[in-house]
């Protein structure tokens, strides 16, 4: 009895999760960009939001 509450309470924190993630809307910004053989692409991981990257993403823009 204890595993089926337990795969239930997993089973709807993962719903959760994804609903969360599917209705926070997309955040999309344009940078001016030298031109440069080098480009930087980051991704967040699973059930986060572009705040994660936002301190990395200043700093790789204010090194150019």
């Amino acid at each position: 009895m204890v595993r089926s509450n337990r795969r239930t309470v997993l089973t709807l924190a993962l719903i959760t999760s994804l609903v969360t993630a599917c209705v926070s809307a997309p955040r999309t910004e344009v940078v001016t960009a030298q031109v440069k053989d080098e480009c930087v692409v980051l991704l967040h991981g699973l059930n986060r939001s572009w705040r994660a990257m936002r301190t990395m993403a200043k700093a790789l823009q204010e090194a150019g």
